[in-house]
């Protein structure tokens, strides 16, 4: 990641973009030194994006065991089927 020149305007234009309430806590971490709060969060975005394909790969692999599942016990088409809505509306009420 290429570091960003952190200087006085640019870190006073971020918080103000970004506010207060959202940098709060890496304000905290970062102990009030706020180029490094915005370091860090740029440091979370970058860990969070690393992240995204693992996270969006498991999501399809729990998605489609899912529905396989509901498929087994419910038949091919078990979001209509009467068992299944009473089931939610169990659930829901």
């Amino acid at each position: 990641m290429q570091d960003f020149p952190y200087t006085a305007a640019a870190v006073a234009q971020l918080e103000k973009a970004f506010t207060p309430y959202r940098l709060a806590r890496y304000q905290q971490i970062a102990q009030g030194d706020s180029a490094q709060a915005l370091r860090l969060y740029a440091w979370n975005t970058a860990l969070s994006e690393a992240m995204f394909g693992a996270i969006q790969g498991l999501e399809v692999v729990l998605r489609n065991a899912i529905q396989q599942s509901l498929q087994q016990h419910f038949t091919v088409n078990w979001q209509i089927q009467p068992t299944f809505r009473g089931l939610l509306w169990k659930i829901n009420n």
